[in-house]
């Protein structure tokens, strides 16, 4: 394998892994997952 000089990788799902989560929540829609997703925002560390 060679490098290719100025190569880049770039995805737009999110800056966070909890922007990236949120989007494929959004995306989906459904309301059992987005339920979870809002119990799992919402747990105190």
């Amino acid at each position: 394998m060679s490098r290719i000089e100025g190569a880049s990788v770039h995805d737009d799902i999110g800056a966070t892994a909890m922007d990236a989560v949120q989007s494929v929540v959004d995306e989906y829609e459904k309301e059992a997952f987005t339920a979870l997703w809002e119990s799992v925002k919402n747990e105190k560390e």
